[in-house]
């Protein structure tokens, strides 16, 4: 559990899902994990499998309207764009943060501060499908 704007929390998956679309590999898988964090923070994972962002790209992909690498040096077109931008924005509104893991696959990962341990007897509640009257 995280404390967290429920509609901003979906609104930074969908720009990440939809860069994954857009960038990863066509036909690739896109992997959308929760995980618990160490100790204060919770995280969502969203990977694909592209062959990850460089070093020199690594934060600025994260700038408004930003360049990479490659389209500075003539190799493609376009520009990272306002997605990334805009999500982690909100992810630091909440007292979180979006970042890049090194290496590939790409991978981003959104941490979110954690909302504790669940009350004593939501455990029960939380596992088990809820049945809806008929």
């Amino acid at each position: 559990w995280a404390l967290a704007d429920p509609v901003a929390t979906v609104r930074i998956l969908r720009i990440l899902i939809d860069n994954a679309l857009a960038h990863g590999p066509a036909g690739g898988a896109i992997a959308v994990e929760v995980v618990a964090g160490a100790g204060e923070r919770a995280h969502v994972v969203v990977r694909d499998e592209g062959p990850g962002i460089g070093p020199a790209d690594r934060e600025r992909m994260f700038a408004r309207f930003e360049r990479g690498s490659a389209v500075r040096h003539g190799r493609a077109r376009g520009g990272f764009g306002l997605g990334l931008a805009i999500a982690r924005g909100l992810a630091l509104r909440m007292e979180g943060s979006l970042t890049l893991d090194p290496g590939a696959p790409t991978t981003f990962r959104l941490a979110l501060p954690a909302a504790g341990p669940l009350p004593a007897g939501d455990e029960d509640r939380l596992a088990e499908p809820s049945a809806t009257p008929g």
